[in-house]
């Protein structure tokens, strides 16, 4: 068989496989995928049902908001019928799941909290009371956890008017200690060595300095009652 034969034969019988692939795909079956070197690759799992109504179920779940999706997530990954969970949230009305509020994520899912830490040491630079960009308030400070090489060093951001008080009162070197969630960086030095950069939203705070205790009235001064001098007397009206 001469070269350009050969070529033919092959070039035919790649489209003869594409063509039966094709096929198999839209009639639901499994098909097989040749590598573009050549071979044999394992067979595609194919989707029980058309990828129509695949479209369409997708397209229904979709208004249905995404509550609805992750409620039907939650199920699926504990083990239910996929495609018949599927099937039963398709068939809900979007508008009477608007209408009862299930439609949008509780707040709480939509935000991820960060873990909670409690950092007890000293006050290495004084804090400074700052404005934020939409107006609100908060203090900063930097506080040494430990000593030596074993130090590390947490930039405080406090919020809170109690907070920020108490953290206002204190200077440099005054022990306190802080609660609040944390953040931890990975960074590299201007010689390219890696350290870490912590950081913590502080919305608690225990120092050891004892708060001012408030102004008591003088006694020299007693407030006034409101009382009124009696001023009756014979024809005043009261019988005895």
């Amino acid at each position: 068989m001469s070269q350009f034969s050969l070529t033919r034969s092959i070039k035919a019988r790649r489209d003869l496989e594409a063509r039966l692939r094709r096929s198999k795909l839209l009639h639901g079956h499994s098909a097989f995928v040749d590598r573009p070197e050549g071979g044999w690759r394992r067979p595609i799992p194919t989707a029980p049902i058309p990828r129509s109504r695949a479209y369409l179920l997708g397209a229904r779940i979709h208004d249905l908001g995404p509550r609805a999706l992750a409620e039907l997530l939650i199920e699926i990954l504990s083990g239910c019928d996929a495609l018949a969970r599927i099937e039963k949230y398709a068939e809900l009305d979007p508008a009477i799941v608007a209408a009862v509020g299930a439609r949008d994520l509780p707040p709480a899912a939509r935000t991820v909290r960060r873990p909670r830490a409690l950092v007890s040491g000293v006050i290495f630079t004084a804090p400074v009371e700052k404005t934020s960009k939409a107006g609100n308030a908060y203090v900063t400070a930097t506080i040494r956890d430990g000593k030596g090489d074993a130090a590390r060093w947490w930039k405080a951001l406090v919020f809170g008017d109690d907070a920020m008080a108490e953290v206002l009162r204190l200077g440099d070197g005054d022990p306190l200690a802080v609660a609040g969630e944390f953040d931890c960086q990975a960074y590299k030095t201007d010689t390219g060595e890696d350290r870490l950069s912590w950081s913590i939203m502080v919305d608690a705070v225990l120092s050891a300095r004892a708060k001012p205790k408030k102004a008591k009235p003088s006694q020299d001064n007693p407030q006034p009652f409101d009382t009124k001098r009696w001023e009756g007397g014979p024809g005043d009206g009261i019988p005895f």
